[in-house]
């Protein structure tokens, strides 16, 4: 047959030098929990430890006198970046406990809204919500100073959601004149921007005007759907809870919120327990295009000596509903941190990160017009109980970092990342109650382009305030890429206290909130953040500092005075799992040793004894192995338990496999799965002539070839009937960790794709046989994808006979009738031809045909006989199925003379890569590539140009990589170009110069 092209389906990445924009993916899979007995929410069910101070807002300090602020502020800022807009003033500083919400807004119109809680006086004797309204064509606010939104004597910690139409619709709690327990409320504008509203509050839950359901966060959902979290100010930990209402119009304009039943059982409620959180975490977020809503909170932890909630020790959730809140998935852990991580030796904030850390107790949240849901939120390090249980460290410091998750790709980014050494001479050591060295996140985006902005607040290393509280400025970060890689943080606000300021000097911006979407003003994009200026660094609410009057400031940023570059440096949120000696008593009352992560071993209620322990070596610790009788073949292990036996390849511990092949092989032999990363070696040895293991007949070290440049990926040959030794080690003594070993052919790249045939038969049902002169049989396949079938593969065991006259080749798509040529109404492709004594003949069909992915087809050979009667010389049960090989036959077949083999020839569709990363490697000059895997691939080709335009071309070619991720190693010491990349998906039956059409190019490099 003629050479024949197969065709290779290829992407092109489109890449900044920050990375490249990642395509959605499925959402994750919802995990049940065991959600918080509601039972416990009482103040004294639990004794807590290292709680996170909150405060509700009912106290009072008639005795406080203001500091006046001495400090100047500009009218603008410092370096022009954004139009700052003065919207009131504040003596209650403190706008929300643990996550902020949202507090502005901005309509299809352009118009802005915000909101605050406002302290009329410096002993909070009234403390109102406000609202204030811009429209930016009349160059301020409407207000002078805001209006106060509800008409009860004691309302705050409000939050706001606006529809695009304009209307406003805040959440705050509130006491009124009548009731002196506080309770959650929302309201409506009774006009867009007119500033009164009318308030309605969800019914008390269980009747109980006792039960205080405060510190609310909203959301507008489709069809004017209100969406509410609040939480309980009871309890440890805190319950939560949901509430749903439909914004109601009377006479064009808007008279309340209906709010109606979420629960029926026991009783009909207008309040859903959600979960618990140890602070005030809940969040709200509603899709732009479809009912989608997403809860988003903290759950915290227990001490595991004494069950007390620890409220700084959380893992992030989510709950989603897809119908507008009528129903709702189940709770899904989104960091899923595996307990304390005791393998790290040296307890500092920076050596010990990944499952060192922990979700702190501040989030922000939105979908996008795409229906991704995007999650900013605060972690800090986390070191609790060392082997021993001694308690080491706790978050008491202020190190934090930002991370960045959403639905599409279910990966972290770092945004931004404060680790390093806070102990400053003369400084500040703690961030204040409620605040990290850096926190408070919220995020925005662009629909029209898919940028993510985030603001957060940091701590200043060199301002400070007299009593030793830092001030810190606010923070945007930019992604680019769908929040694969953000930018370091620019400082928008830009103010300098100095240090050792006294009350009324400070210059401490707080409290950020960026509205969800970037908007266009006159032809230039603009993010919207809302921010307080305090004048005493600190909260007065928790005794940190004097009580001063703040202003609240509206500043419209252009969104191209953020910077796409330098990223943040890459850091990962989870550390790989360690593996190591634990002790447990399984479901049979037996007394078990095992390898386990510190995690399982937690959860089994098991004693962990670390990495190293000789209690449970593996059982492959000693040679010979286990026997790998066939391929391919996987296993998992650990070697850190084992024992150094052989040292020619490699210094250290080894487990041992014997392999016995009955054919000459060639194999690939990989650890790249390996979950852990550490310097890993395979030897390979010969079994001595008594069919001993002896590391004096070592035969292959195998060493690196994967993306994780220390784990091995390599080929070797195994002669038949030959005794191996495989053994897994490390390359030095301290070299150890958990691997996962596959050995599997390595295929030619010189034989087309097929699929497999399960069975080869006659047309009586028996196993095919071949007769010199007379050929009866057909094969059934199973497409493994889309496969277009172009060529018959016929074949004898022998190489004798022939079809010298015309044989008839048949295709059927569906089963054909048994003894019949062609059955009528059946769908089939007629060849007629013949072959001489040849291995295996090729050939070419007339017409292709297309299979579906997991449909059968049959194909059938016959040969011109009188009459209608045929025998066959062989049938045997016992005959096995075949495969192509270098040779043209491999496998444990049962060869017997004059059989017969089919194979089909074709093009499978490959699928496309997708959900691309690319990123620079820390502290190298490298580039690394990542995609998501694709079905049936077995490689993937890598290209690179410096043209847009880029080919994958031979010439073009820089590598493959047998899994979906692959380095480019000095890329960035290339000169000063910009270079576009390419990436395929292959099977090792096609031929790497397969023409292949991408779709786009994007650049990375230095030029860019």
């Amino acid at each position: 047959m003629s050479a024949r092209k197969w065709l290779v389906l290829a992407i092109a990445l489109v890449i900044s030098s920050v990375g490249l924009y990642a395509a959605d993916k499925s959402n994750v899979t919802p995990l049940p929990i065991q959600r918080e007995d509601v039972s416990l929410h009482s103040p004294e069910s639990i004794a807590q430890t290292h709680a996170l101070q909150i405060v509700d807002g009912s106290e009072e300090y008639p005795n406080v006198q203001a500091i006046e602020s001495r400090s100047q502020f500009p009218s603008s800022l410092d370096d022009t970046l954004g139009l700052l807009y003065y919207a009131g003033t504040t003596y209650y500083e403190l706008q929300h406990n643990a996550t902020e919400g949202r507090t502005i807004g901005v309509d299809d119109a352009g118009n802005v809204h915000v909101v605050w809680t406002n302290g009329l006086d410096a002993g909070f004797s009234e403390r109102k919500a406000y609202y204030n309204w811009l429209d930016p064509t009349a160059g301020g606010f409407s207000f002078p100073g805001g209006v106060s939104i509800s008409l009860s004597p004691r309302q705050g910690f409000v939050s706001l959601a606006v529809e695009r139409n304009g209307w406003a619709f805040p959440a705050f709690h509130e006491r009124s004149a009548l009731d002196p327990t506080q309770h959650a409320s929302g309201g409506i504008d009774s006009q867009p921007g007119l500033g009164t509203f009318s308030i309605t509050q969800p019914a008390w839950l269980n009747g109980d005007p006792n039960n205080q359901l405060i510190w609310p966060k909203i959301a507008i959902g489709r069809d004017s759907v209100v969406h509410m979290v609040s939480t309980s100010s009871t309890g440890s930990p805190q319950a939560f809870f949901y509430s749903r209402g439909v914004a109601q119009w009377s006479g064009g304009n808007g008279s309340g919120i209906t709010w109606q039943n979420v629960v029926t059982v026991p009783q009909p409620e207008q309040f859903r327990l959600v979960d618990s959180t140890g602070s005030v975490t809940p969040n709200i977020a509603t899709s732009p295009i479809t009912g989608r809503v997403v809860i988003v909170w903290s759950r915290p932890a227990r001490d595991p000596q004494t069950g007390s909630v620890l409220s700084e020790v959380n893992d992030l959730y989510i709950e989603v509903s897809e119908d507008n809140g009528l129903n709702w998935g189940a709770p899904t852990n989104v960091t899923d941190f595996c307990g304390p991580d005791p393998v790290c030796q040296s307890y500092d904030f920076e050596g010990c990160n990944g499952d060192t850390l922990r979700a702190w107790v501040d989030n922000s949240v939105l979908i996008d017009n795409t229906n991704t849901i995007h999650i900013a939120f605060t972690a800090v390090s986390y070191h609790y109980r060392d082997p021993l249980g001694t308690v080491v460290n706790f978050t008491d410091n202020p190190r934090a970092g930002i991370w960045y998750w959403n639905s599409g790709t279910d990966a972290f980014s770092p945004v931004a990342l404060e680790f390093g050494d806070i102990s400053l001479p003369g400084g500040w050591t703690t961030a204040g109650s409620q605040y990290r060295a850096v926190c408070k996140p919220s995020l925005a985006i662009d629909d029209a382009t898919g940028k993510l902005y985030c603001s957060y607040w940091r701590a200043m290393p060199d301002q400070w305030s007299a009593n030793m509280y830092p001030m810190g400025d606010i923070f945007v970060s930019k992604s680019s890429d769908g929040g694969a890689s953000w930018s370091a943080g620019r400082n928008v606000t830009n103010s300098n206290g100095g240090q050792y300021a006294i009350a009324g000097t400070s210059l401490s911006e707080r409290d950020p909130a960026l509205a969800e979407r970037v908007t266009t003003r006159e032809g230039i994009k603009y993010l919207h953040l809302l921010y307080q200026l305090d004048h005493e660094a600190g909260s007065f609410n928790f005794g940190e500092g004097d009580v001063t009057q703040n202003e609240i400031f509206y500043n419209a940023i252009p969104a191209d005075s953020i910077p796409a570059s330098p990223t943040v440096p890459w850091s990962s949120l989870h550390a790989a799992p360690v593996t190591g000696a634990c002790c447990y008593t399984n479901e049979f009352n037996q007394s078990v040793c095992e390898q386990k992560s510190f995690c399982e071993c937690e959860a089994l209620g098991g004693q962990y004894y670390g990495t190293g322990s000789s209690l449970c070596t593996p059982a492959n610790d000693l040679c010979p192995g286990p026997t790998i009788s066939s391929l391919p073949f996987t296993a998992e292990g650990n070697t850190c338990c084992a024992n150094p036996d052989y040292a020619t390849c490699g210094l250290g511990k080894d487990v041992f496999y014997n392999i016995n092949l009955a054919c000459t092989t060639t194999v690939r032999i990989s650890l790249c799965n390996s979950p852990q990363s550490w310097d890993s070696r395979v030897a390979i040895y010969r079994a001595d002539p008594n069919g001993n293991c002896s590391e004096n007949y070592l035969v292959g070290c195998l060493d690196n070839g994967c993306v994780n440049p220390n784990h091995v990926n390599q080929i070797f040959t195994f002669d038949a009937n030959v005794i191996y030794i495989v053994a897994v080690t490390g390359s030095s003594a301290e070299d150890c960790g958990s691997f996962v070993l596959d050995i599997e052919v390595e295929q030619s790249l010189l034989y087309p794709t097929y699929p497999q045939a399960d069975t080869l038969v006659v047309d009586n049902g028996v196993v095919a046989a071949y007769y010199i002169s007379q050929v009866w049989l057909r094969a059934r396949f199973t497409a493994p994808m889309d496969f277009d079938l172009r060529s018959v593969y016929v074949n004898t065991a022998d190489g004798l006979g022939n079809c010298a006259e015309q044989c008839s080749v048949y295709v059927y798509t569906t089963a054909p009738v048994p003894n019949g040529e062609v059955a009528a109404g059946r769908s089939f492709v007629e060849k007629s031809t013949g072959w001489g004594d040849l291995k295996w003949t090729d050939i070419l069909l007339d017409d292709t045909v297309h299979v579906p992915g997991g449909s059968d087809f049959w194909v059938a050979v016959f040969s011109p006989i009188p009459g209608s009667s045929w025998k066959t010389i062989l049938s045997s049960a016992n005959t096995g199925r075949t495969e192509a090989a270098l040779d043209g036959l491999y496998g444990t077949y049962d060869v017997s003379a004059y059989e017969a083999f089919i194979r089909a020839g074709g093009e499978l569709h490959l699928g496309t890569p997708d959900s691309l990363v690319i990123r620079r490697d820390d502290y190298t000059h490298d580039i690394r590539l990542n995609w998501g895997a694709v079905p049936g691939a077995d490689f993937y080709n890598v290209y690179r140009t410096t043209t847009p335009d880029v080919q994958p071309l031979p010439a073009n070619l820089i590598g493959t990589s047998p899994i979906n991720s692959y380095v480019d190693n000095n890329a960035l010491l290339l000169p000063g170009e910009n270079y576009f990349y390419a990436v395929t998906a292959a099977q090792s039956a096609v031929l790497l110069n397969a023409a292949a059409n991408p779709s786009k190019s994007h650049k990375f490099g230095n030029g860019d």
